[in-house]
């Protein structure tokens, strides 16, 4: 900051400096507001906003999507202004504070189109020029893919991602990405084909979950190669699942037995685990009429806090 400071007070005064003194505050633990580092005669400025940009993305400020909007909406003729307004776009419209049933949400379709298209357009152009820091270049990949998902233009993803190369096949999140397109254009049968190499957890098994609608044996082969160890947090639960209605559909109740067990320990007390173990029972022998009782009663037990996935599922 001291540096970048000496330069803003020399003569002439280097006046791209400001957007590092204030990145350089952002990585600090300077607390203080982000504007007062800005000079009069450079409020507004591009340097300035880039540093302001930079600031509330990196300290992770509430309201820090809609503040570096407004900053875009000054330079959007500016490459960087660009993927920051898209980055922030796409940051709200994933915001899982904003994901329920029948909520508005804080994005508006012309806005999701707007960034979709502008995105697709800067990242065409990076791939175009051979930018050559692939860590950036995945990060705008995986943006604006996701970006024209979200506006329905799957298809154009698809081709985003091919052109990508060898970003996508070295980053699972990418090739996983490509795959949920190719599904998405009803190209399943491909999709399968894209990740049948892939050796990251979460890939074989969204894979094995493909795989599932036609080859339950096979898909269930496919989905206990992964521990649950190997997968994100919160995933073992989507492993326990798969392996557990994969092994019932496959009258393995060994299986589902260690679905079962595997499940509740992920999530103790969970509805889905006990909805399980009594479909194992009912490959051990259970009755029918058994099994539909003890399913009711397990139905009525469910409280009002239950989350609306497991209800669903319940269901």
């Amino acid at each position: 900051m001291t540096l970048a400071r000496q330069a803003l007070d020399a003569t002439p005064p280097a006046d791209h400096a400001v957007s590092y003194l204030i990145q350089a505050a952002a990585r600090s633990d300077w607390q203080n507001d982000p504007e007062t580092l800005v000079p009069d005669r450079l409020r507004g400025s591009l340097h300035a906003d880039l540093g302001l940009a930079e600031f509330h993305r990196r300290r992770e400020e509430v309201g820090r999507q809609n503040r570096c909007i407004a900053l875009a909406d000054r330079h959007l003729d500016v490459g960087e202004f660009i993927q920051i307004r898209g980055t922030a776009l796409l940051s709200l419209a994933l915001d899982p504070g904003y994901a329920h049933a029948g909520g508005i949400g804080p994005v508006s379709v012309a806005d999701l189109a707007r960034a979709a298209e502008d995105m697709k357009v800067f990242t065409e152009g990076l791939l175009e020029s051979g930018f050559a820091y692939e860590h950036d270049r995945r990060a705008y990949l995986n943006n604006t893919a996701v970006l024209l998902r979200l506006a329905g233009r799957e298809a154009e993803a698809i081709t985003l991602l091919r052109r990508g190369g060898t970003s996508t096949s070295q980053d699972p999140n990418l090739h996983r990405l490509l795959a949920l397109a190719l599904v998405a254009t009803g190209c399943c049968d491909e999709a399968i084909r894209e990740l049948e190499s892939d050796t990251a957890s979460l890939n074989i098994l969204f894979r094995a979950d493909l795989i599932s609608f036609t080859d339950a044996a096979k898909a269930l082969e496919i989905a206990r190669q992964v521990t649950p160890e190997s997968l994100p947090p919160g995933m073992a639960t989507n492993l326990w699942l798969l392996i557990g209605n994969l092994a019932i559909i496959s009258n393995r109740p060994d299986l589902a037995e260690e679905a079962s067990a595997g499940l509740a320990a992920d999530m103790p007390g969970s509805v889905l685990a006990q909805a399980l173990a009594l479909r194992t029972e009912r490959l051990r022998g259970l009755g029918d009429e058994a099994f539909r009782d003890r399913f009711r009663e397990l139905a009525r037990s469910v409280g009002d806090d239950l989350p609306l996935t497991e209800r669903v599922l319940l269901a």
